[in-house]
């Protein structure tokens, strides 16, 4: 078998049956016991679950069975996290990660092989998630959406990567090392000008092969924040390789954004597509 879903939708809910986590967990050692050969792509949803601690059981299983492609959704709160021996599936090619806790010994020799990390809501240090990070040296495909750290700036050193698609604080991040990356996808969650301040144009400045470019209403107001308030008329520099400008939520009403998008066009001159998503409010 090359690939195995296993989702809540396989339990009965009716009134007097087990509990759906007791009836998953049996489900899964039943497989476990008649299934033979390599699992190359494993997805467990078990988002509806009460009930996660058969995770332990499940990814020691795939451990053993030169998994690839592993995608775990877990219950919204989950405090299980990541079993240690995920760390220890030396193939894996892709590895998605929702609602589970990450916290990888800083002896972890990395996942050579992994080409795409997706991080979803989960709870770390930045240190931890810097040594993840790090420790994947083909890494091309980069997805953090509200991720729950500490304070310290995380640092993506990432010289393979190509795609990095961010939401939550700009300011907790820090874009060290990724000189091949093509599509950059920057979703500020800052409603507010705060202390710490993101100099995302520095950012932009450093990626010679950008080409897809998406930033929020709230992105455009952190390029305005770095620069003191003043609304320039274009960039210092030109990104000469940028074919797609994507802006979402922009509000039409908030002239300094509007102008700073339009500074943006004008800092594109390979620019060939551009969607822009109005705010509603």
């Amino acid at each position: 078998m090359s690939e195995l879903k296993l989702d809540q939708t396989l339990c009965d809910t009716t009134k007097g049956k087990k509990s759906p986590a007791i009836q998953f967990g049996n489900i899964f050692k039943h497989l476990m016991a008649h299934l033979a050969g390599p699992i190359m792509k494993f997805i467990i949803d078990i988002t509806g679950l009460e009930s996660w601690h058969v995770i332990h059981e499940m990814t020691y299983f795939l451990s053993r069975n030169d998994i690839q492609h592993l995608l775990l959704k877990l219950p919204l709160g989950c405090l299980c996290e990541l079993p240690y021996s995920v760390y220890s599936c030396l193939e894996l090619k892709h590895l998605s990660v929702e609602n589970c806790p990450i916290f990888p010994s800083l002896a972890f020799k990395g996942f050579d092989k992994l080409i795409s990390l997706e991080l979803r809501g989960i709870g770390t240090i930045s240190i931890f998630l810097e040594c993840l990070i790090s420790h994947c040296p083909f890494l091309e495909q980069l997805l953090r959406h509200n991720l729950l750290t500490d304070e310290r700036v995380i640092e993506i050193n990432a010289p393979m990567l190509k795609s990095f698609e961010f939401t939550g604080n700009l300011s907790s991040i820090c874009l060290k090392n990724i000189p091949l990356l093509e599509k950059l996808s920057l979703t500020s969650t800052n409603s507010f000008v705060g202390v710490r301040r993101c100099e995302v144009a520095k950012y932009l400045d450093s990626f010679s092969s950008l080409q897809h470019l998406h930033l929020n209403n709230n992105t455009l107001k952190e390029f305005l924040v770095a620069r003191a308030g003043v609304v320039p008329t274009r960039l210092p520099f030109n990104l000469d390789y940028v074919r797609r400008l994507y802006v979402s939520g922009i509000n039409l009403g908030e002239f300094d954004a509007v102008s700073y998008f339009l500074c943006l066009i004008r800092s594109f001159p390979s620019l060939q597509f551009v969607q822009i998503e109005v705010s509603q409010m």
